[in-house]
């Protein structure tokens, strides 16, 4: 029962702060949303976390780069990094002897779901292959992200459900009024008109255009 209560009000926060959401930001919600409950669970380590987010802290390399014609030294050097780690030590001379073999992950336009060469696919839970295809393919992390997501929540956490105007409306009160941001080609004044006559308050609605010196009568 407990599962399903902390389930219910994780998609039902998801839902709710979506509203307040540009669609650009609702997928970093969701993935932050995601790390936050994991690292509750004591699932998430914070070195790898840490090296999530800012990549190689050091310019020093154990080895050489195995393939300069295709690895550019920016990606060796978030892979020498990530080597130091616990869970991936041994990383950077693994791909120095499987260099081609990681060419075809490299190569991949679907490395964010594919597997990983050798021991690491079994070896390393879904977090931790962010960390790989971070280091190798930063254009498909978002992607990626996505399938994290996925994987450890469900696919309901990213797709955001569109703007419901009645149940946002019974979250409002007179004190606590709806506000639009908007954006370029957004206009919900036709969706509250219709709200609006739907429930009866044609004749108590009025709109004031927030021009200068409609300051006041606003």
């Amino acid at each position: 029962r407990c599962d399903n209560v902390n389930a219910y009000f994780t998609y039902s926060l998801y839902k709710n702060i979506c509203r307040g959401l540009f669609e650009r930001d609702k997928l970093l919600f969701s993935f932050t949303l995601c790390i936050k409950l994991m690292q509750g669970s004591d699932r998430i380590d914070a070195t790898e976390w840490r090296f999530l987010l800012s990549g190689a802290t050091s310019n020093d390399t154990a080895l050489p780069n195995p393939a300069p014609a295709w690895l550019v030294e920016s990606s060796w050097l978030d892979i020498s990094d990530m080597s130091k780690l616990k869970t991936f030590k041994g990383f950077d001379e693994e791909f120095v002897s499987n260099a081609d073999a990681w060419r075809e992950y490299f190569d991949s336009s679907s490395c964010f779901k594919d597997k990983l060469h050798g021991q690491w696919d079994t070896k390393l839970e879904t977090f931790q292959k962010l960390l790989v295809l971070r280091c190798l393919r930063q254009d498909k992390i978002q992607e990626g992200i996505m399938a994290f997501v996925t994987h450890e929540m469900d696919q309901k956490f990213i797709e955001p459900p569109p703007f419901n105007l009645p149940l946002a409306f019974q979250d409002s009160t007179a004190t606590v009024p709806l506000i639009f941001v908007l954006s370029s080609g957004a206009d919900p004044t036709m969706a509250w008109i219709s709200f609006a006559e739907e429930q009866g308050f044609s004749e108590r609605l009025y709109s004031i255009s927030l021009r200068q010196g409609e300051g006041p009568p606003s």
